[in-house]
């Protein structure tokens, strides 16, 4: 259980997590314009 949550891990979900909202907001505002 360490092992998952170890900072490194979270970190890397977060980046991952935080380029997957980037590009679901770009997807979005290209469709708009």
């Amino acid at each position: 259980m360490l092992l998952l949550f170890s900072p490194d891990k979270i970190h890397i979900l977060f980046i991952i997590y935080n380029f997957g909202l980037k590009g679901i907001i770009t997807q979005n505002c290209e469709i708009i314009q």
